[in-house]
């Protein structure tokens, strides 16, 4: 069996930004010049979180697995970063050569790799020398002169500034789970939501978003409510969605929410109704937004 040769893309590839793809794209157009199968490779766990740092992931591995798989790339190879973590520089890369056949790598002209995070770019080309690999550097995007980062977009996202972190993304911050019952606040008060579990890796600051929802392959527009519900008393942290003309029970089913623009911060009124004025408010907010998108 005749075992093809691989273009290597290395990175943590967190909520895959412009920039990312930029590197992607890159070792795509490489990859079909040489005729080479094209590799991604990533960590698990993050190496920050590895390290004891509290660190918030834009989104789970399997969604950037399928984002990178969804460009073109051959393969993606998810390490786990303990097993990795104490090879020097240069054993690092005889570890990817002897495990996947790489001739060529593409990394962020920025990244750091091996153990310490001793080797940088110019260490990588003097290995790459030695071991007849080709490599390239490409340079870090910039917006408006900003460095497109995935620490920036989560400083963005955790601020609910959702407008500069689609800039970065290139595409809306989304979360998806299982619907779960709630406790029936949302119906009383005419709006029934789909009720979510408050992930620990959920990155949005606490308020009113307007959304678009998916469920079975449909969209729906919506409006989302993150955070605790003060008027009642309710602190715990919870996401619930009113999704706009929609009246099926689904219970145990998955949706995906895709978050557009922010409404206002979460408020404690002083009675229910006060409450229900308010989602009306931002129901009718959200509409005339949705009418003029």
């Amino acid at each position: 069996m005749i075992i093809k040769n691989k273009i290597a893309i290395i990175g943590n590839f967190d909520g895959i930004h412009i920039g990312h793809r930029r590197i992607l794209w890159y070792a795509l157009k490489r990859g079909k010049e040489l005729n080479y199968k094209t590799l991604a490779v990533s960590f698990n766990p993050h190496p920050q979180a590895y390290f004891g740092k509290k660190i918030k992931l834009i989104q789970p591995v399997e969604d950037k697995v399928k984002m990178i798989k969804d460009m073109g790339i051959d393969e993606v190879s998810i390490l786990d970063f303990s097993e990795v973590v104490h090879l020097s520089p240069e054993e690092f890369i005889d570890y990817l050569i002897d495990k996947h056949n790489i001739k060529a790598i593409v990394v962020g002209d920025e990244f750091r790799f091996g153990k310490n995070r001793g080797g940088d770019l110019s260490y990588l080309r003097k290995i790459g020398r030695q071991k007849g690999i080709s490599v390239k550097g490409v340079k870090v995007f910039r917006i408006f002169g900003e460095k497109v980062s995935s620490s920036r977009i989560r400083e963005y996202l955790l601020n609910g500034e959702l407008q500069r972190a689609r800039l970065m993304l290139g595409g809306f911050y989304t979360y998806k789970s299982i619907v779960i019952k709630g406790r029936g606040v949302g119906r009383k008060l005419g709006f029934p939501t789909a009720n979510l579990k408050y992930d620990e890796n959920f990155l949005l600051k606490e308020g009113v978003y307007i959304t678009k929802t998916l469920y079975k392959d449909r969209y729906f527009n919506s409006l989302t409510h993150v955070g605790t519900v003060p008027t009642f008393n309710h602190s715990e942290k919870k996401i619930e969605t009113l999704i706009f003309d929609f009246n099926e029970k689904i219970y145990g089913e998955e949706i995906k929410i895709f978050f557009t623009d922010r409404v206002r911060d979460i408020e404690s009124f002083d009675n229910p109704e006060s409450l229900k004025e308010a989602i009306k408010k931002d129901y009718d907010y959200a509409i005339s937004f949705i009418n003029d998108y």
